[in-house]
């Protein structure tokens, strides 16, 4: 754990077509917010006192949750003269989805979830190519970044003009549950706690407690959203080690849910103050609602092989020899892949389908990471972790050859973290066609709680004992 809270950072970043904002609507909030940043970004004003919070690529619901329930949270707290830019100018918050709009079919369970919490995407939260490729000027216009279940900034957002001094203070906060990788110390707040099921669980515990006496008063709709995003992540709440759900998750449901309007309906407007907590039957009131988030993430029939490697991608790249990799999470089983009508039981296709992906994205190493659960004869389930690789032979300025990239995963092979053993359904790599031996690499995973928290610093560290 990694938490350096700053005593309370949270800046008052006010609409100026509101009246404080604390009242308004949360769709209002937004739209206020939104339209006033693009008017600033197209006309070329100075971007100064504006904060981009976003969470990771992947654009999970625990991600775009979390970076709108901190950019809310956030311009309801007074400002701190230790972090505004000046005490007179606070900082304004517009939460990011790092995706395109067209893109949104692709998350099914997000869509769903902001529909319950009133939320039209396209008029309150900026998307990718609402930037209009603008991302990586954005810092030196003056733009600030919160980053949330994440803890470093893609390099599409940097400027390679701009001094190294700048970009350790363009990042002012982080609330994040994934591995520390120690960049932005001077950011506040700076709280990385693993293991944390949600991070949404860490912004609303985090900001709860910042709330003053006359200031307490958190919408239904955002209560909604951030449940949602908790209940997904953690099985409905469901405790470790059978879950994922630890005390803080725990104690931000027990928060959340009297202010939410699974309990409430007289209102849009809760007073926490008025409330107590409590946490029994939490997870009965929800699980209704759990239920139909799961069955929206989980249905990818719509979805074509390019869609189920991008809809939960992240993309990583070494320090070293810049080793391009991405993981996609399908929660699919290979062989279910195998049996769709356009794959035709052929490896042969899917790995095609790997390969055009990983020239889209310019990777050396192109990774598929499989989750779903297995009926026993008895009826039960028990969850399972498939691993596949494709080992990419670029042409243009490859930072290391194809042979030493293969050995990454002799190294990968001994992780204890991951347990990984040979894959039951078959090795790909004796394919139909001879061009993909030896650059398949398939596994089942073993320890079945891993998910891509683990796997993506295993990597990292295979890729690392191979480039010195």
């Amino acid at each position: 754990m990694s938490n350096s809270n700053g005593g309370g950072q949270g800046l008052n970043g006010q609409s100026t077509s509101s009246n404080g904002g604390q009242n308004d609507d949360l769709a209002s909030f937004f739209e206020h917010n939104k339209a006033d940043f693009m008017k600033a970004l197209d006309d070329g004003s100075s971007l100064e006192g504006w904060v981009i919070v976003m969470g990771n690529e992947a654009g999970d619901l625990d991600s775009i949750a979390s970076a709108i329930g901190y950019a809310y949270f956030a311009s309801q707290t007074a400002s701190s003269s230790t972090s505004a830019t000046s005490s007179t100018s606070p900082y304004r918050y517009v939460p990011l989805y790092q995706t395109e709009k067209a893109d949104l079919h692709l998350r099914p369970e997000n869509t769903e979830a902001f529909k319950r919490s009133n939320i039209d995407a396209g008029s309150q939260i900026l998307f990718l190519d609402d930037l209009k490729g603008q991302e990586s000027k954005l810092s030196s216009r003056g733009v600030k970044y919160a980053l949330v279940d994440a803890n470093n900034i893609g390099p599409r957002f940097h400027d390679d003009s701009t001094s190294q001094a700048h970009k350790g203070d363009m990042v002012i906060g982080i609330i994040d549950h994934h591995e520390d990788l120690g960049f932005f110390r001077n950011a506040k707040p700076r709280w990385i706690q693993v293991p944390t099921g949600s991070c949404a669980s860490l912004v609303m515990e985090y900001f709860y407690p910042l709330l003053n006496d006359s200031n307490k008063n958190v919408p239904a709709h955002l209560a909604d959203l951030l449940i949602s995003a908790i209940i997904i992540d953690t099985d409905n709440g469901k405790p470790a080690p059978k879950g994922k759900a630890v005390d803080t998750d725990l104690a931000a449901l027990s928060d959340l849910v009297p202010l939410s309007s699974f309990v409430a309906s007289s209102s849009d407007t809760i007073s926490i103050a008025s409330v107590d907590s409590q946490s029994n039957g939490s997870t009965q009131i929800l699980a209704s609602w759990h239920a139909t988030l799961v069955d929206k993430k989980y249905d990818l029939s719509p979805l074509q092989g390019r869609d189920l490697l991008r809809r939960d991608y992240k993309e990583y790249e070494s320090e070293l020899k810049h080793i391009r990799y991405g993981l996609s999470s399908v929660p699919m089983a290979l062989q279910d892949w195998l049996d769709r009508r356009e794959i035709g039981g052929k490896w042969e296709n899917i790995l095609i389908e790997m390969e055009d992906w990983g020239k889209e994205r310019e990777l050396d190493i192109v990774g598929v990471l499989t989750s779903y659960l297995q009926t026993k004869k008895d009826g039960t389930t028990k969850k399972r972790r498939e691993h596949l690789y494709l080992v990419r032979e670029r042409l243009d300025n490859q930072p290391v050859p194809p042979e030493t990239l293969k050995s990454v995963f002799s190294h990968l092979e001994k992780d204890a973290t991951l347990d990984l053993d040979e894959l039951r359904i078959g090795n790909p790599t004796f394919a139909e066609s001879s061009e993909w031996n030896s650059r398949v690499f398939t596994y089942e995973q073993k320890i079945t709680q891993a998910t891509r928290k683990q796997v993506a610093p295993a990597m990292k560290k295979a890729i690392e004992l191979v480039e010195h």
